[in-house]
């Protein structure tokens, strides 16, 4: 399935609130009295680690990893979106696509492929849609002819290399890959067809 075809599909995304554990008041006395704060501002008795989404608004190309499946990518995307980062977005998008690609040739029952729409849906569909332009228009410049961004992800697919978590996200039963199922062979098609890397 194109790339094209996947940004196309149908694309709610999920709040990501971040909670602090509640201070108690000698907790946050001590903390005024200081002047120390954490993360987000609040009192603090001491050093915080930084929520991921406050160190870095969303997930990076260069970050993702064989081991994250399209139900862990496509909420970056959003973030990414979420934070104005469309090249970040794109990249995210084109691997969570491709590693979708992937998936539907390796879970035998077709039925079982709307999980790729349905996970845009969920997390593409509900920005504003000056965002999801804006993100239509950023994957149009990136994939344009001889783009950098697109021998970019090229290349990140292939150092990263085909899936290696198990497909549950699409087929939770574990039903596994057709008769005849190549890994290898299957990777190469996802890479060509989809993304049109060679």
């Amino acid at each position: 399935m194109a790339l094209a075809t996947l940004v196309l599909a149908p694309l709610s995304l999920t709040s990501c609130a971040t909670t602090q554990p509640a201070q108690s008041a000698a907790e946050k006395g001590a903390a005024e009295a200081t002047g120390a704060v954490d993360a987000l501002g609040l009192p603090s008795t001491g050093p915080v680690a930084a929520p991921s989404d406050l160190a870095a608004p969303c997930l990076t190309l260069g970050r993702v990893t064989a081991a994250q499946s399209p139900a862990d990518l496509y909420p970056e995307v959003a973030k990414c979106v979420r934070a104005d980062r469309y090249d970040d977005a794109v990249g995210l998008f084109a691997v969570a696509s491709t590693f979708g690609a992937f998936d539907m040739l390796r879970v035998g029952d077709k039925s079982l492929h709307r999980a790729i729409p349905a996970l845009q849906t969920e997390h593409l569909w509900s920005l504003p849609e000056e965002n999801r332009k804006a993100l239509l228009g950023s994957f149009d410049s990136a994939f344009a002819t001889g783009a950098p961004t697109h021998r970019i992800i090229c290349a990140r697919l292939a150092a990263v290399g085909a899936p290696t978590y198990e497909p549950s996200y699409m087929d939770p039963a574990g039903t596994g890959p057709p008769t005849g199922f190549d890994r290898a062979a299957a990777w190469r098609r996802a890479l060509a067809d989809h993304m049109r890397c060679r």
